[in-house]
């Protein structure tokens, strides 16, 4: 039997010990105190889970892969509003702008070369099912192994620096921009965003007042959106989200852009609030 290591808990006078044995996790409370009805040693066996083995290379190989095809290849979504804008224009340069990025689309996708110049900040966003065991590495350090490689092999620029303020660029892209979230199953998702640096320095997180409501919301990105203008890119995509607090917003505000063009909120206050502030 191996031996099982064992963590202590905030009481001190307990010790949790845990042990794994053919997927099975066996639990057991240990304490110090003399044992009564309540706090009898005891082994709890839970039924109907199994724990699923991963390997962190498969995750490195993944990200390497999502690395070149999300900077070689626009979302279907995306080339249908671009479209649909581009018929819809009544300014002649407009027009020829959008004519533009849709060739631009195209000869990326088939020479598999960038879309855009800024091949950003790799944004990695991993849901990892509560059943699964990744094994065979640290994670971090394999999710970086994959964007170095992507990076790399896919000849995309590397813009990272180590230090915001010394400014010395560490050469593959490293470290990402890496968020986890455990959630209930026994697979593994990973989406991969290369966030342009043009945007990254143009977002922006707000405080607002309860008595702003949603038209404190709409206000504050028209501001943005006009004090932004044309500094990130030629066409802007706003990814929008509100909280209950300032820490995770700028992280799902940049999650939903990863959502489909006409993903919204149903039920939500700000369901529909896209269409609002473009009329």
């Amino acid at each position: 039997m191996p031996k099982m290591k064992k963590y202590c808990g905030n009481a001190p006078t307990a010790v949790i010990s845990i042990m794994e044995r053919k997927h099975w996790r066996l639990v057991r409370y240990v304490t110090t105190q003399k044992p009564t009805s309540s706090l009898k040693p005891k082994i709890i066996k839970p039924k109907g889970i199994r724990m699923r083995r991963i390997s962190v290379n498969q995750i490195t190989d993944a990200i390497a892969r999502l690395a070149q095809e999300t900077n070689y290849f626009l979302g279907e979504d995306v080339c249908q509003r671009i479209a649909a804008q581009k018929d819809s224009e009544t300014s002649e340069l407009a027009r020829d702008i959008l004519s533009m990025i849709q060739q631009n689309t195209i000869i990326a996708g088939e020479e598999g070369i960038p879309l855009c110049q800024d091949t950003g900040v790799a944004c990695v966003f991993l849901e990892i099912g509560q059943d699964v065991h990744l094994d065979g590495g640290d994670l971090t350090d394999a999710v970086n192994q994959g964007v170095r490689k992507g990076y790399q092999e896919g000849f995309l620029r590397k813009s990272m620096v180590a230090d915001p303020l010394r400014r010395v660029n560490t050469g593959d892209n490293t470290p990402a921009a890496l968020h986890v979230d455990i959630v209930p199953g026994n697979q593994v998702k990973i989406i991969f965003a290369p966030k342009g640096f043009g945007s990254e320095n143009m977002s922006r997180v707000a405080m607002l007042a309860p008595s702003q409501g949603r038209q404190g919301v709409i206000d504050f990105v028209l501001e943005n959106c006009e004090a932004c203008r044309r500094k990130p890119v030629s066409s802007n995509y706003c990814g929008r989200w509100h909280r209950r607090n300032l820490r995770p917003s700028d992280l799902v505000g940049e999650t939903c852009l990863a959502e489909t063009i006409e993903s919204d909120q149903p039920g939500s206050l700000l369901s529909g609030i896209g269409r609002t502030i473009t009329e």
